[in-house]
């Protein structure tokens, strides 16, 4: 028994150690090359790197030379079992000025591998409260939407679908 307790021990203090001294920085790089096979840039940001997680300040992304959104502060924890991405204060960008109402103050992506098919998704901002999982193997994805009453009145709204709680749903796949 004291030689279980003694890996148990080793092996959460080894899973710490990676965690605080993970190079975030160089896994942002490589997100950052494996996205522009895709024709998405995310330029002119800061990062900077505090254990356990990668901080995100002033990032623009753009798809195929298209400003599509900006973001004015972000983190990731990448902790191999359970990684969250929160973004805040994001703002539709200059070259979709048809969504310009949309503006989210936080959006959140969480994986776990415990359902390492799915990713939960959350968002709040201007149009009310956004939640959603995508299904990675199935290219799904599935949205509430909680709207508020001024985005009811938004053509963006013929989107979903109403459903009977009060909310709208959105299925789609991609």
């Amino acid at each position: 028994m004291k030689y279980l307790y003694s890996f148990f021990v080793f092996l959460l203090s080894a899973y710490i150690m990676i965690l605080m001294f993970l190079p975030r920085e160089k896994l942002w790089y490589f997100a950052e090359d494996y996205l522009q096979k895709y024709n998405i840039v995310i330029a002119d940001e800061k990062l900077s790197s505090t254990p356990p997680l990668l901080e995100i300040n002033d990032g623009l992304v753009l798809y195929s030379g298209m400003e599509v959104l900006k973001f004015e502060t972000g983190s990731i924890l990448p902790a191999f079992f359970y990684n969250v991405i929160n973004i805040y204060n994001v703002k539709i960008g200059k070259d979709f000025q048809q969504f310009k109402e949309l503006y989210f103050e936080k959006l959140s992506a969480d994986y776990s591998v415990g359902q390492y098919q799915k990713v939960f998704i959350f968002g709040k901002g201007s149009f009310g409260e956004l939640r959603g999982r995508v299904n990675i193997f199935d290219r799904t994805i599935d949205l509430l939407l909680i709207p508020e009453e001024s985005f009811k009145k938004s053509s963006l709204i013929n989107m979903f679908k109403k459903h009977e709680n009060g909310g709208y749903i959105y299925n789609g796949k991609f």
